[in-house]
């Protein structure tokens, strides 16, 4: 993708996964997800997430835009749809009952969530 290098990118988070937030006037947002390829399952993840881009909804997740190489990474390019990932808002991981009272709702709630969308959809 040559219009990544029109993009300026931060960082927000290092490591085996890496994320990074690209941000240019006149260009949607976007997120990137880099891997080391030497890890294991890293590849596997991105090709999967990859093939879902036709089943997921703007409304309720990161859509994929491209699977690419960039800066010698497999990367894995998502629109973004705004906001801060959990881990830079927290200032510790969150307890287990507490991460069971928020993640509950949300992956089966009701018809409007994302889990029954994704089964609505054969998956």
């Amino acid at each position: 993708m040559k219009k990544l290098l029109s993009y300026a990118f931060s960082p927000l988070r290092e490591g085996d996964i890496a994320l990074s937030q690209g941000s240019d006037n006149g260009l949607a947002p976007i997120l990137l997800v880099a891997v080391e390829e030497t890890s294991p399952g890293c590849v596997e993840r991105l090709e999967h997430e990859y093939a879902l881009k036709t089943e997921l909804d703007a409304d309720w997740a990161a859509r994929p835009v491209a699977l690419t190489r960039y800066n010698d990474r497999l990367t894995l390019v998502l629109e973004d749809p705004g906001g801060t990932p959990l881990d830079q808002v927290l200032d510790r991981p969150l307890g287990v009952s507490h991460f069971l009272r928020i993640a509950i709702p949300l992956a089966g709630g009701g018809p409007s969530d994302a889990y029954a969308r994704l089964n609505s959809q054969g998956h």
